[in-house]
């Protein structure tokens, strides 16, 4: 193959490669079969942890894992857990000397790094971590607060988290540990604040007693100059100040609002100024506690999360901040930066897609414009990339959303507040709650034969609309059950008449008698329980999770449950495990509408399962998924190899999936061919296309030595040129392989024998 046609190929496969993905993909697609973060940003990191000798490298721990910035917060990038790390990350620990060594503490142990984030080693030790501190002079010597049922213990490690022993001896237990800190010039001296008062060990952790600060102490800091020096706030008197090490307190609350503060970090440089995080904002004292004032005018969430301090400039300080309402998400909220000690803060999230995504919709007409459910509010992009814009549910807790199938501008949300309804594509957005009385909507169907059809589950029972949502109805017997939330309804497409719905008590410890699955097969005038082979809990009560009904045969359901996927073939009347290579808390579903065979299932801490033959078998898809905590999954409706995933902490990813290509039969259309003639080759397999790339392994006639050329020819038909002069002879084609990429050559090669004879 002469050189200009390998340049014509390529060109030619770029160009091809851009039409069977699709145009306006996202700009940071990380390729084919991998997941891309296309955001939200923003979110609510609940701990930060700043590098002491480059402080512009950052850490920030989240529901979702670990983000990590070395450019001073301005950009952030995920860093990917073990696979066996559960999400939650609730503190960080970096150690002084050696910057690349960090410890993460999560739900099932701590975690390592040595390389700055890029591996981590699994813990030998399962516990549940809240708090990390770590000894400024011997780095190998860590304490962790670990939570065990209702009370927490305090863990040690001399060895670098290889081994953990417990050194509690003089605590009062039980006991919740809101803090630990270390004596940066005496480390065999710690602090513990506790629901039980603050406590104090001089040997190392072997022994505590407890200080003359007996209140719950909710937050604490030590003095890194004068170490002597400690700041508390407990919930009874506020912040108080110690310079003994904590044999006595003076009051340190003046101007501090309601006199406590959840978070408190002392200037490292001048021991007169400290930070106070409050549910009212960030406050400063540059009079060692005399006086304190309000550091957050420019910043319009209040509620603070986490305070860090660059250790180099301290007028450098972050900040996580959230609405007061409670609730979290973009806009106002998150990672806020001043460079001023607090007269002015720039916000600070810039791929620290920390969000979580509770719900997914894509517009049928515009694949490329994406909604999404995002903690507080409801946010939209248009581009095909990572930029997205609130679209207009800053103040709500949007649970759901759901597009009418023949008109794409008309969008109904679920929330907090009932149900909404958007006739512009979420420009605007107006309340349609008539009948509803006020409850909470968790989710809603739209009837795809009659779509002014509706049906919302609500905190008490299921409604149904049949214009458009303008009136809503109790729909039958599923009213008037005691503290349950319907948090699922599935319609049957072939008879809407059918649906199913889901009962689950998220609040109590002791589920509603009425939990599971539900059915009704006359639009809700009657309903009737159909859990029979679901798992049940150790109450007895079976828990549902998600609910899909198979697009080509409605007797097929699905069911995601605490244990697994469940099947059922004769609409629900039984359910049987599907589970093979799978295991889990099922938190999504979704199915190929063309191919129901194709399934994806969410899984709480393990990402994305996917089975090709109708739930028989299981594989996990989680190859670039930073955040392995799934709440939500959706097909595109125009590429159904594109599946969109929404998680907890992490944000939203999608990727594209490109079907294996498999060579089965490589033929010449005859068996020798002059020099300078032509000659044909088709090649056989499954999904094999005109894009399909190929490579070939031959020998020549003048070498045993096989040799390889790459992008032999795209399309499983070609027509190749033989130049002039080249070696006559028998010619060997040994191996052959396929991509659908130009530049993957890394699958193997599949053995063929194809000879063909070149004449003189």
């Amino acid at each position: 193959m002469s050189t200009s046609r390998r340049t014509l190929v390529r060109v030619v496969s770029l160009i091809a490669l851009s039409t069977f993905f699709g145009t306006g993909f996202p700009t940071l697609w990380a390729g084919p079969n991998l997941w891309t973060s296309i955001g939200p940003d923003g979110g609510l990191p609940h701990a930060l942890a700043i590098a002491p000798q480059s402080p512009r490298t950052i850490y920030a721990a989240t529901g979702g894992g670990i983000f990590k910035s070395t450019d001073g917060g301005s950009n952030w990038k995920a860093l990917s857990m073990p696979r066996t790390a559960e999400a939650f990350v609730s503190s960080l620990a970096i150690d002084p000397i050696n910057q690349g060594t960090v410890y993460a503490g999560t739900y099932s142990g701590v975690f390592k790094t040595t390389d700055g984030g890029t591996t981590w080693s699994r813990p030998q030790m399962t516990f549940s971590v809240s708090r990390l501190a770590i000894d400024p002079r011997n780095p190998g010597t860590l304490f962790a607060a670990s939570s065990v049922g209702a009370s927490d213990t305090i863990l040690k490690t001399a060895d670098g988290g290889r081994t953990w022993s417990p050194v509690n001896a003089g605590l009062e237990l039980p006991s919740r540990i809101f803090g630990l800190v270390i004596d940066p010039q005496n480390p065999s001296t710690i602090y513990a604040g506790t629901t039980n008062g603050l406590f104090k060990s001089t040997d190392g952790g072997t022994n505590w007693s407890l200080t003359a600060n007996p209140y719950r102490v909710i937050a604490l800091a030590i003095d890194p100059q004068h170490s002597s020096t400690l700041y508390a706030s407990d919930t009874v008197r506020g912040v108080f100040k110690s310079i003994d090490g904590g044999a006595t307190w003076t009051a340190a609350r003046s101007g501090l609002p309601q006199d406590f503060a959840y978070h408190l970090q002392i200037d490292p440089q001048n021991d007169g100024t400290v930070y106070a995080g409050t549910i009212n904002g960030v406050f400063k004292t540059t009079d060692a506690g005399k006086t304190w004032t309000r550091a957050n005018f420019e910043l319009a969430a209040t509620v603070v999360i986490t305070l860090a301090i660059d250790p180099q400039n301290p007028a450098t300080v972050y900040v996580v901040v959230m609405e007061s309402h409670g609730l979290s998400g973009t806009g106002d909220n998150g990672l806020f930066k001043s460079t001023n000690g607090g007269a002015n803060w720039t916000q600070m999230n810039s791929g620290l897609s920390a969000t979580s995504v509770r719900a997914i919709a894509i517009d049928r007409e515009d694949p490329y414009t994406i909604y999404a459910a995002v903690d507080a509010g409801l946010f939209k992009k248009t581009d095909g990339g990572t930029n997205w814009a609130s679209a207009g549910f800053s103040d709500n807790y949007v649970s759901s959303l759901v597009i009418q199938p023949q008109a794409a501008s008309i969008i109904y949300a679920t929330s907090a507040r009932g149900v909404f309804k958007s006739t512009d594509r979420g420009a605007s957005w107006n309340p349609m709650n008539s009948g509803l009385s006020g409850l909470p909507a968790y989710t809603a169907a739209i009837d795809p034969q009659d779509v002014n059809t509706l049906y919302v589950g609500t905190y008490g029972g299921v409604f149904k609309s049949t214009d458009g949502g303008e009136n809503w109805s109790a729909a039958g017997s599923l009213q008037g059950k005691s503290s349950f939330a319907i948090v699922s309804l599935v319609i049957d497409p072939q008879r809407p008449s059918t649906i199913y719905a889901v009962i689950y008590d998220e609040w109590d410890d002791d589920p509603d008698h009425d939990s599971g699955a539900y059915k009704t097969t006359d639009g809700g005038a009657s309903w009737v329980a159909v859990n029979d082979g679901l798992p049940i809990d150790r109450w007895g009560y079976a828990h549902v999770h998600a609910l899909m009904i198979d697009p080509k045969n409605s007797n097929t359901l699905y069911a995601g449950t605490f244990q697994g996927v469940f099947k059922s073939t004769n609409g629900g009347a039984s359910w049987s495990a599907a589970n093979s290579g799978l295991t889990g808390s099922v938190s999504a579903l979704t199915i190929d509408p063309l191919n129901p065979s194709m399934i994806y299932a969410g899984i709480w801490d393990r990402g994305v399962f996917k089975s090709t033959d109708a739930g028989s078998t299981w594989n996990a898809v989680n190859s670039g998924l930073t955040t392995l905590s799934v709440q939500s999954l959706v097909i595109d409706p125009k590429d159904p190899n594109r599946l969109y995933a929404g998680t907890i902490g992490g944000g939203a990813f999608a990727i594209t999936f490109v079907p294996d290509s498999v060579v089965t039969e490589l033929r010449f259309d005859r068996t020798s061919v002059m020099a300078g003639g032509s000659f044909s080759v088709n090649i056989s397999g499954p999904n094999l296309t005109t894009q399909t790339f190929f490579d070939v392994r031959f020998a020549s006639p003048e070498s045993n030595v096989s040799d390889v050329t790459l992008n032999w020819q795209r399309g499983v038909a070609a027509t190749h040129s033989v130049p002039a002069g080249i070696a006559v002879g028998i010619w060997t084609i040994t191996g052959v392989r396929a991509h659908e990429i130009e530049t993957d050559h890394t699958a193997s090669f599949v053995p063929v024998s194809a000879n063909l004879t070149i004449t003189p």
